[in-house]
């Protein structure tokens, strides 16, 4: 069940090696917790809603890999298996996951264009404070 787990936060002290040290670092913790299979979710994507990660954990088997799709651009978030992880961990980029989707088995689940946005300046956190102001009315 969905918020039922355990939650664990690991500190990236080296933030400029990238996106792609980020997650291994995530999914090395998360291996080291023995959880297989693995949920990424990104904390600038504040608008993606539980029921929609609640359809991604309904809809996984332990032998796939699940990855959020926007305007067919593949993203987060994503519920990796323990072969995908061990690619992932593999990996020594600095960019995201994104690039190394293509050596991945993945089946894609639609996230809508609203959820999907991110927040990286100001502006865009207004903007999403605007959206969720009117889903709350």
């Amino acid at each position: 069940e969905l918020g039922s787990g355990e939650i664990n936060w690991v500190e990236n002290k080296n933030p400029e090696r990238g996106q792609g040290h980020a997650l291994r670092l995530g999914l090395q913790a998360a291996r080291e917790k023995g959880w297989m299979p693995c949920a990424v979710l990104l904390g600038d994507m504040p608008l993606v809603r539980s029921s929609y990660l609640e359809n991604m954990v309904n809809k996984i088997n332990i032998n796939q890999c699940l990855i959020s799709i926007s305007e067919s651009i593949r993203m987060p978030p994503g519920i990796f298996n323990q072969a995908a992880i061990d690619i992932i961990l593999s990996q020594n980029s600095a960019a995201g996951a994104r690039t190394i989707f293509q050596h991945l088995d993945l089946e894609t689940i639609e996230l809508d264009i609203e959820s999907a946005q991110d927040v990286d300046t100001p502006e865009d956190l207004a903007r999403v404070a605007r959206i969720m102001k009117t889903r709350n009315t």
